[in-house]
């Protein structure tokens, strides 16, 4: 009988609680983001400053993603990088850990694609129904492929972490710092301009985005799956209990 290992995978991380998580989360931040509308859309404020209230609201509604990302990737490192531990028993015999760890990273894939996708087309959705000068550019586009490599880099890093130090402590600690450090970013100008040239951070002033972070996010990414698929390969399962 052969195995199905991505669809095995694929059920054993999309559970009842990351569901749940996902839910909740979308429900939380669609109620920040309906309230911080309806204070900021005061006329005639809103018609002489429409640009800058959208401004404004595009980085708070980031700022809440990142916040409930970290939270969302915190669950599946915990999931996946220790309690699939003794999943993973199962098919070590059958199968080599390179075709764990492929599953396991296309799965997560995956699954952060399709989060990043529905927020950011929730955001969107969301300006454009309660702001009547909203507009959807191209460029904007680009919103979605930050979210999207955000998640990514939190996700290979909390795996590492959790990889060398197998304990449910690790990641809930990665959580807290991003957490902490995102909130700085959002406000402390001077970390912000150094953070924003070296991380995916969606940073929109003036119908303008600084995407530097991003592209360079593409090289942390790279090295981290490589450096992640050798700790994985290298370190035996044994070690994990």
């Amino acid at each position: 009988m052969k195995i199905n290992i991505y669809n095995l995978y694929f059920r054993y991380l999309f559970n009842k609680i990351i569901i749940a998580s996902i839910f909740i989360s979308f429900m939380i931040l669609n109620i920040i983001l309906i309230f911080t509308i309806r204070n900021s859309k005061q006329y005639p404020d809103y018609l002489y400053n429409s640009l800058i209230i959208h401004q404004n609201y595009i980085n708070i509604s980031y700022l809440i993603i990142n916040i409930f990302n970290i939270i969302i990737i915190t669950l599946i490192s915990i999931i996946y990088n220790i309690k699939a531990n003794n999943f993973d028993i199962l098919f070590i015999s059958r199968l080599k850990k390179t075709k764990i760890y492929i599953t396991k990273l296309i799965n997560t894939i995956f699954i952060i694609l399709i989060i990043s996708l529905i927020e950011f087309l929730n955001i969107n959705l969301i300006g454009l129904l309660f702001y009547k000068e909203f507009v959807i550019e191209l460029i904007d586009i680009m919103n979605l492929f930050q979210i999207f490599m955000s998640m990514l880099l939190f996700y290979l890093i909390s795996m590492l972490f959790t990889l060398l130090i197998n304990n449910i402590i690790i990641p809930l600690l990665f959580m807290f710092i991003l957490i902490s450090f995102r909130i700085l970013i959002n406000n402390i100008e001077k970390i912000q301009k150094i953070s924003i040239k070296i991380l995916p951070i969606i940073n929109y002033k003036g119908n303008i985005y600084d995407q530097t972070g991003t592209f360079l996010s593409l090289i942390w990414i790279f090295l981290l799956i490589i450096l992640t698929f050798l700790v994985y390969n290298i370190k035996d399962l044994k070690y994990f209990y």
